[in-house]
């Protein structure tokens, strides 16, 4: 808690700082106010109203739902062998020969589903690349008919702190502490990328 009070100490004075070099006139001496033009944009709202995002959700979710369906296929004919099993003489050849296959097949039951997780983790990580390199150049485009300069994330709200080390922790993540509705160019990012989509889709 004490190292958390000394780094909040620093943010805020680093902060005031700042300010005063900021706002200090060049004839003093000081530095000039910058003169970038910047905006703000929450990447994270961006991406949970992009419709290409939700499309890609729902297709996932059917795939999870093919993929289980496949697997309790392939666990109920391992149960039907080992059912057969109870019937048949301990050691006889056909014991022996629906053993080995009930053993096969739950050994290739366990390497699909490690396949088949591994490939939608690496499917979702690309599609997630892609939209998130989509956004990135429609935030360029939207910057650069606009005049701006700098853009920075600007997270949304946040959820009301229930402890010290909680408050303090969203002090120091936060990157935007003030910026007017004029600089926000999330709904413009937002709207560019899902009207290209149908576009897409159409």
């Amino acid at each position: 808690m004490k190292n958390s009070r000394v780094r909040l100490l620093v943010i805020l004075a680093t902060g005031a700082v700042t300010a005063l070099l900021i706002n200090a006139s060049p004839g003093q001496g000081q530095l000039p106010s910058a003169s970038a033009k910047v905006a703000v944009c929450d990447v994270a709202q961006v991406f949970d109203n992009y419709i290409r995002s939700k499309d890609l959700s729902a297709e996932f979710a059917g795939r999870g739902e093919t993929l289980k369906a496949e697997d309790a296929q392939r666990l109920r004919a391992i149960e039907n062998l080992q059912s057969e099993l109870a019937g048949l003489m301990v050691g006889s050849e056909e014991y022996e020969r629906r053993l080995n296959e009930a053993h096969r097949l739950s050994i290739d039951r366990k390497a699909w589903m490690e396949f088949q997780s591994k490939l939608a983790e690496r499917d979702r990580l690309r599609l997630t690349k892609e939209m998130y390199d989509e956004v990135i150049a429609t935030v360029d485009v939207i910057a650069k008919q606009r005049g701006i300069e700098i853009v920075i994330y600007r997270k949304g709200q946040e959820e009301p702190a229930e402890s010290m080390a909680q408050l303090l922790q969203q002090v120091e993540l936060r990157k935007v502490i003030y910026a007017s509705d004029k600089a926000d160019i999330t709904d413009a990012v937002l709207l560019s990328l899902n009207e290209a989509y149908r576009a897409g889709k159409k």
